[in-house]
């Protein structure tokens, strides 16, 4: 039997072998097969159970049952309420007496919708509990096997060739295939570091990510882009919990192995290079992230005032995949406002761009009012909210002032219908009784004009607009 067509064994020794051509001979000095079987012999559904999504649907599913349940029994409000609605449809329809009293009846119908809503609801509960536990047993067996991951290598490849390695032959190949693919990294890497794996220094790893996120933002596709933003986003949601909450930092970082970071020193003496690796304090951490998120910042700069169009793009892509994470400094958001100015307005040649950079936009502007720039301070909030009462201030006044013009105009042009009938002698023989004047005129000596402008401005939550006819 061809290989191909055998059945996937990660304990056959075969499988084991095969392995070993897929990869250069320098990469499994620092990778072991044990961790490039078990990345690429599992998908997200091994690893995460999204229980609030199971949470939310059926909970709204429950709500619908009781509806249903209530208008069977016919009692409580909602039963009343969805009664009322009924027969007020059948009534809207033209139905005679007969159809208002059977529109209020429980129907066959609605029993079968009853008897669905309830098989999904368990269904869901069913699946929603196998697949924690489903979760629970593939943790398990990582943790099992977390000592063959990394241990049997050398210590100083590990430390120095490990994180670029599982990069390039792992996460960035498997990221760019699908937004689930790209999910899965990140919680793969998430996994790696709640069960301790010895050896794998998450920090070095995020430090090599936000690298390759770098690079990538100027030579990938639309696909690429929107699953990078997806991992991006999963793992900058883990990097601001433990930035801005140092319980959660030493809870979650200190002691274990991930909290490492290592750098390569060269001696001066012998000429050769020496291995360090330290352990990242909370203040060493606020450090690095704010390098982090000044070199994604720069970047995505750099990619929205550049040229190519597939760089604003691809730009444009991640920011919006990472806008409810990403930015927290707001000195880089206004940064990034301030770029977005050119791209959103009517002399951008690039419809789709401009598109684009408007909704980008207007997400930004939602998540800081959010509460997502976390460094903003009360001092500087209330400065921008000042500024922003001014503009609108002075935008109000122009609306005014418009609308007073068109006002003014309408006067005239209406005084001018006046005069020109005045002067008519047909409209003044029609006023005098006589019968040959007994209609209007087929034509008017002097042209009107009638003008309707709407005025439209926002103040203080409220969109209000003026008419001028």
């Amino acid at each position: 039997m061809p290989p191909y067509f055998q059945r996937f064994h990660p304990d056959c020794t075969d499988m084991q072998k095969s392995y070993t051509p897929m990869l250069p001979e320098k990469a499994w000095e620092a990778i072991s097969p044990a961790l490039f079987e078990s990345f690429y012999s599992h998908s997200l559904g091994d690893l995460h159970c999204p229980e609030e999504r199971y949470t939310t649907e059926i909970a709204r599913l429950k709500r619908e049952v009781d509806r249903l349940t209530q208008v069977q029994q016919g009692s409580g409000e909602a039963a009343l309420a969805a009664m009322a609605t009924m027969a007020a449809a059948a009534a809207a329809a033209g139905g005679s007496r007969h159809d208002v009293q059977q529109a209020v009846v429980f129907t066959k119908s609605q029993e079968q919708e009853l008897e669905r809503v309830k098989r999904n609801a368990e269904a869901l509960t069913l699946d929603m509990s196998r697949q924690k536990q489903h979760c629970e047993t593939v943790r398990t067996q990582f943790e099992l096997r977390q000592n063959d991951f990394l241990s049997p290598l050398s210590k100083d490849n590990v430390a120095l060739f490990t994180t670029q390695t599982f990069l390039t032959y792992c996460v960035y190949p498997r990221c760019l295939l699908s937004p689930e693919d790209a999910m899965y990294c990140a919680h793969f890497v998430i996994l790696l570091h709640s069960i301790e794996t010895p050896g794998f220094q998450t920090m070095q790893y995020l430090d090599g990510l936000v690298d390759v996120v770098v690079g990538a933002l100027y030579c990938i596709t639309e696909d690429e882009a929107g699953n990078i933003g997806v991992m991006l986003a999963e793992m900058w949601k883990l990097i601001s919990k433990w930035r801005y909450d140092e319980k959660v930092f030493t809870k979650e970082v200190v002691g274990k192995p991930g909290s490492y970071l290592t750098k390569e020193n060269d001696k001066d003496d012998k000429n050769e290079s020496e291995v360090e690796s330290e352990a990242v304090s909370y203040a060493n951490f606020t450090k690095l992230y704010n390098r982090w998120h000044a070199s994604i910042g720069e970047a995505a700069i750099g990619c929205l005032k550049s040229s190519e169009y597939m760089h604003t793009r691809a730009a444009l892509i991640v920011l919006n995949r990472i806008v409810r994470v990403y930015p927290t400094r707001p000195i880089l958001g206004d940064k990034i406002s301030d770029v977005l100015g050119p791209l959103q307005g009517e002399d951008n040649p690039r419809p789709d761009l401009r598109a684009m950079a408007q909704a980008y936009g207007s997400q930004l502007t939602k998540a800081r009012n959010d509460g997502v720039w976390t460094e903003l301070d009360a001092k500087a909030t209330e400065a921008r909210k000042s500024k922003e009462k001014a503009v609108m201030e002075e935008r109000r006044k122009k609306a005014e002032e418009r609308l007073e013009e068109m006002k003014r105009e309408t006067d005239e042009i209406t005084n001018q219908i006046g005069e020109s009938r005045s002067r008519n002698p047909r409209y003044q023989n029609m006023r005098a009784g006589d019968p040959r004047g007994g209609h209007y005129p087929e034509r008017v000596s002097h042209r009107a004009r009638v003008s309707c402008v709407i005025i439209i401005y926002y103040e203080g939550g409220v969109l209000s607009f003026h008419v001028c006819v």
